[in-house]
């Protein structure tokens, strides 16, 4: 849980999210492969622990089928 006030930064490369990460203000549209992490950050200060999600972009599923697989802190999810 993050301190209040605090500010959610992210990546998309997999990489860890900095203070000068961008700032997630709205919906991420994923059009490929990628590992997202995000964080909350109070000033240059991480403020919570960094969770993962990999979206798995696979053009052979159906648009209808996608598979989520989710832990405490990352989840993969596959979807055309």
């Amino acid at each position: 849980k993050a301190a209040p006030g605090a500010t959610i930064r992210y990546t998309q490369d997999g990489s860890l999210p900095r203070a000068d990460s961008p700032v997630y203000t709205q919906m991420l549209v994923i059009e490929r492969t990628a590992v997202l992490r995000a964080a909350a950050f109070t000033g240059s200060d991480v403020a919570s622990a960094v969770s993962t999600l990999t979206v798995v972009i696979d053009p052979s599923q159906t648009p209808a089928s996608a598979a989520a697989a989710t832990s405490a802190s990352s989840s993969t999810i596959i979807a055309s």
